[in-house]
C-alpha cells in the first residue's frame, strides 16, 4: 500500500494508460487523489479483486478524468469528514468523468460519503476546463451499485448523488445497437437530488432497480431548495423502471 498525503495531486497522468490499485490518499485539502487528462487512453482505478481497492479520505476530488477512451473506476472508498458546498477544500466531487472521447465508462461499486456531488458524468458543455458547448455521445456507460451518502455530525450537504449531463446517443433507427447509459442498483441517501439528468438527448437512459433514493428533508416550511429522487431536465427519452425506496430522510 502506498500513502499519498498533503499534496495537490496523488497521481497526475497525461495521455497515459495506467491502473491505480491498493493506495491510500489522505488529507489533501483542495487536492485531487487521481487526475488524468488524455485522449484514446485507458484508466483503471480500483477493482473487485483482492488488494485493488483504493481509499481517498479528505480530498477536494477523488477521481477526475478528462478525455479518456476507457474509464473503469470500481470499488473505491471516497469519504470526507465534512464538505462545504462551493468550498475549495474537501468533498467537491467523489468521481468526475467527461464523455467526449469515451467508448466505455464503468463507475461501479464505489462507497462515497460526504461529497457535494457523488458521481458526475459530463458530455461537452459548461465546465471549469473550457470544453466547447457541444455534446458527447453515449457508447456504453454504466453507473451501477454505488453507495452514496451523508453521515456524521459535521457532515455538510450533498447537492446531487449522481449527475449526468450534456450527453446524446443515436436512435435505434440509426443504429441497431445504440449506446445505453444505465444507472442501476445505486443507493443514495440524504441528497437534495438523488439522480439528476440534464440535457440527456439520448434514446436509452435507463434509471432502474436503485434500492434507495432518499432525499434530504426540508428544514423549514419555506425551504425553496429543489428536492427530488429523479430529476430530468431537457431530456427527450428516458426510462425510470422500478426503484424500490424513494422517500425523504428524516
Amino acid at each position: 500500500t502506498n500513502d499519498f498525503s498533503v499534496m495537490n495531486y496523488g497521481v497526475y497522468a497525461l495521455s497515459s494508460d495506467f491502473a491505480v490499485y491498493n493506495n491510500r490518499f489522505l488529507n489533501m485539502p483542495g487536492g485531487t487523489a487521481v487526475y488524468a487528462n488524455g485522449s484514446g487512453n485507458s484508466i483503471t482505478v480500483g477493482g473487485l479483486a483482492a488488494n485493488q481497492t483504493n481509499t481517498m479520505t479528505d480530498c477536494w476530488r477523488g477521481v477526475n478524468v478528462i478525455g479518456y477512451l476507457n474509464n473503469n473506476i470500481i470499488n473505491n472508498t471516497i469519504s470526507n469528514a465534512t464538505n462545504v458546498p462551493g468550498g475549495t477544500l474537501y468533498g467537491d466531487h467523489a468521481i468526475f468523468v467527461t464523455t467526449s472521447a469515451a467508448n466505455k465508462i464503468e463507475l461501479n461499486n464505489n462507497v462515497i460519503t460526504n461529497c457535494n456531488t457523488g458521481v458526475h458524468l459530463l458530455g461537452y458543455g459548461a465546465s471549469p476546463y473550457g470544453i466547447p458547448a457541444l455534446f458527447g455521445a453515449i457508447k456504453d456507460f454504466h453507473i451501477n451499485s454505488n453507495t452514496i451518502s451523508i453521515a456524521g455530525t459535521n457532515k455538510g450537504v450533498m447537492q446531487t448523488g449522481i449527475l449526468a449531463e450534456n450527453i446524446y446517443g443515436v436512435s435505434q433507427e440509426e443504429d441497431a445497437n445504440p449506446g445505453v447509459l444505465g444507472i442501476s442498483n445505486n443507493s443514495v441517501s440524504s441528497a437534495n437530488v438523488c439522480i439528476e439528468l440534464n440535457n440527456m438527448l439520448a434514446e436509452y437512459v435507463n434509471v432502474s432497480e436503485n434500492p434507495k433514493l432518499n432525499i434530504l428533508p426540508s428544514k423549514t416550511q419555506n425551504d425553496a431548495t429543489i428536492k427530488a429522487g429523479v430529476m430530468p431536465k431537457n431530456c427527450n427519452s428516458f426510462f425510470v423502471d422500478p426503484n424500490l425506496d424513494l422517500k425523504g430522510d428524516f
